[in-house]
């Protein structure tokens, strides 16, 4: 059999036009229906027709003045921020018929693998609510959420299932690294301040690399103070991509009167996606007076004398016999002194 050169043209549109079902075709999905077509419970593309009244709910379509049942849709509401262990769920929506049995909603996040899954038995028509359960530890990025939906029709013998299409959204499940310093105050001596009335200033750097960004960070004293607060907010001083340098103003006075003891800090930080990281750091303030140890006789230069006791030659402040005058030798923060005698001057 042969063609005419001008038939192949006519031929191949009726190809292509039959492998996309008519307003009468048959369909899985309204995926497989034409433009302003649905498909219907029985698989059979609809379109609208007639008007019905009351009008038909979401689930149905109007076709011939009668509201027609379609087969069900499920949709994902794109997230509006990170998926994360702190913010686990997703909306996923279903539009179905009353008579449609719905049996359950499988959620899951990939990017080329999977990253994270979700179930929810027995869903209902409208927005449900699922809760991701499942996440791959450290997974961060750009991904896309897809919703499967598990259902039977009236008169079916098993289940059929819709899948929604992928929505892109953001996974961040690494917590934000934490470092802790103080820099040097104005009155610091190696380190240490002294406890007056004002406050010293701690810093934290919160590193989030490729993650959600540093939202908070919070500095507690891992043991509480009596005389001061516990905690205290930090304060955004610069930040730079991923990571954010925080200020706390710490009072000075958290360190207890008379003491020298560093007193240990933690500073917790959270990131956008809800993940929590943290640091710990020192506090040197000083309240404590300097100690001087026992004297210790240093001069070997002494006569026992008759009663018993090492007698020295005094100088010209002291004709007769004198003591040995003493000093002390203090070291540095915090101070700790020791006494020294001296040996008396030549005459």
């Amino acid at each position: 059999m042969k063609l005419r050169a001008g038939a192949i043209p006519l031929l191949a549109l009726a190809i292509l036009a039959g492998c996309k079902p008519n307003v009468r075709g048959r369909c899985n999905t309204s995926t497989d229906c034409r433009t302003g077509t649905y498909c219907s419970i029985e698989g059979i593309c609809l379109s609208n027709s007639g008007t019905c009244t009351p009008a038909c709910v979401e689930g149905y379509i109007c076709s011939g003045s009668a509201c027609a049942a379609l087969k069900p849709v499920v949709s994902v509401t794109a997230p509006g921020g990170p998926l994360s262990p702190a913010f686990p769920q997703v909306t996923v929506h279903v539009a179905a018929a009353v008579a449609v049995v719905l049996h359950g909603i499988d959620l899951e996040v990939d990017s080329d693998h999977s990253l994270a899954t979700g179930s929810l038995g027995a869903p209902q028509a409208g927005d449900n609510l699922v809760t991701l359960t499942q996440f791959q530890a450290n997974a961060v990025g750009i991904v896309s959420v897809r919703a499967t939906l598990h259902y039977r029709a009236p008169g079916a013998s098993a289940d059929e299932s819709v899948s929604s299409v992928p929505v892109p959204a953001f996974i961040d499940d690494v917590a934000p690294t934490v470092s802790v310093f103080v820099p040097q105050a104005s009155d610091a001596v190696n380190g240490w301040v002294p406890r007056t009335s004002g406050t010293l200033e701690v810093r934290a750097t919160v590193d989030d690399g490729n993650g959600s960004g540093p939202q908070s960070a919070t500095l507690s004293f891992d043991a509480c103070p009596a005389a001061a607060p516990c905690s205290y907010a930090g304060t955004v001083l610069s930040q730079s991509g991923g990571a954010a340098v925080f200020s706390f103003a710490v009072l000075r006075s958290a360190q207890a009167a008379g003491s020298e003891a560093p007193l240990a800090v933690t500073v917790k930080a959270q990131d956008v996606a809800g993940n929590q990281g943290r640091g710990a750091g020192t506090v040197q303030i000083d309240n404590a007076p300097p100690k001087i140890g026992a004297f210790t006789l240093v001069s070997t230069t002494g006569v026992v004398g008759e009663d018993g006791r090492t007698w020295f030659i005094g100088d010209n402040r002291s004709p007769t016999a004198a003591q040995a005058s003493a000093r002390s030798s203090c070291t540095s923060t915090p101070p700790t002194c020791t006494a020294v005698s001296q040996p008396p001057r030549s005459t």
